[in-house]
């Protein structure tokens, strides 16, 4: 999506722009509804690693669909086997 690339632009530009909050919630968002999945997946893995888990956590909470949390869970699954 032109969303993941701007964010990835973003990151090459200045590392720090990881740490913007709207980003880890446009990633998530991406995998939930199904859209831009592995591409969001793998820039979580690669950017975010290990620390998205606190957010991913929280978004699993408040998910309700069985698609979206299989989703999700299967992101979560592999950080933990970092």
């Amino acid at each position: 999506t032109d969303a993941l690339v701007q964010f990835q632009l973003a990151v090459e530009r200045d590392p720090s722009a990881r740490g913007a909050p709207e980003f880890m919630a446009a990633l998530l968002d991406l995998i939930v509804i199904g859209k831009a999945t592995e591409p969001a997946e793998a820039f979580i893995l690669r950017v975010y690693g290990r620390e998205a888990l606190p957010s991913i956590e929280a978004e699993l909470e408040k998910l309700q669909r069985p698609m979206s949390i299989q989703r999700l869970s299967a992101v979560r699954a592999k950080l933990l086997d970092r």
